[in-house]
């Protein structure tokens, strides 16, 4: 990919609704953990790096990713502590970190099991995992194509995955709930042959400013209420987790 492909996506990352509102959801999200004693935080597959500051108001965050031009662009936007990795094993000893985060990462890798147990590995026990990934392989559309998507998930179904990899889900909801109608009828107006006006290259649809802010408003609204409730059903899911072990007495929040 070209430097300045990934200008573009980073400017995506710090402008675009979706992004920004993301951001909003896990940083409340990140608040009510608590987190304490200036922690090591993994951030799996930091791409432009536009959660790095975000993760970094919360710990010593170490940044990796499988692919050197997106370590390259973030090393120049003066991120430092950024590591090249084959994308199954991690360069680093077991229960390395007290957090891993992993945004819209784990729709990518066809293993995603393996990927879940070896990064249960780098993870201290009764540490913390943060994932989203993009919900309901019914909206499979040109969008994860382009974006190189193995798979979208129901909330269920990742919950179960953690189980089966060691994790105690202590967070589980859908996101990003508030454009489901819309999400769901503009891809089956394109299903049915409506024009697609999303950027092909990235697969983002773009909106005009005034809409795009508003979006973020909405989003940032949406935060709030997750903080203290779960959502029923999103085109995202986000999951927080434990490294499972004896004794773990954690509340659900």
């Amino acid at each position: 990919m070209k430097t300045s492909k990934y200008q573009e996506m980073s400017e995506l990352e710090n402008s675009y609704w979706w992004h920004v509102g993301r951001k909003s959801i896990i940083s409340q999200q990140l608040k009510k953990l608590g987190l304490k004693g200036n922690p090591k935080i993994l951030n799996i597959g930091c791409g432009t790096g536009g959660m790095i500051p975000l993760f970094e108001q919360y710990g010593q965050v170490t940044n990796v990713d499988v692919s050197g031009e997106a370590i390259a662009f973030c090393k120049k936007l003066g991120y430092k502590n950024t590591i090249k990795y084959n994308g199954h094993k991690l360069p680093f000893k077991s229960s390395s970190f007290d957090m891993v985060v992993a945004t819209d990462v784990l729709e990518h890798i066809e293993d995603d099991s393996g990927a879940l147990k070896e990064w249960a590995r780098v993870l201290r026990p009764n540490g913390h995992l943060l994932i989203t990934v993009p919900a309901y392989q019914w909206l499979w559309s040109e969008h994860d194509e382009s974006l190189h998507h193995h798979r979208r998930y129901t909330a269920s179904q990742l919950h179960s995955k953690l189980n089966r990899q060691g994790y105690k889900v202590i967070k589980r909801s859908y996101a990003i709930s508030f454009s489901f109608p819309l999400i769901v009828g503009y891809r089956l107006l394109n299903s049915l042959g409506g024009k697609d006006k999303s950027n092909k290259d990235s697969g983002y649809v773009i909106l005009p400013t005034p809409i795009n802010g508003f979006f973020i408003n909405l989003l940032k609204l949406e935060a709030q209420v997750l903080k203290y409730a779960n959502l029923p059903f999103g085109t995202s899911i986000i999951i927080i987790a434990k490294n499972n072990s004896p004794g773990n007495t954690h509340p659900s929040l």
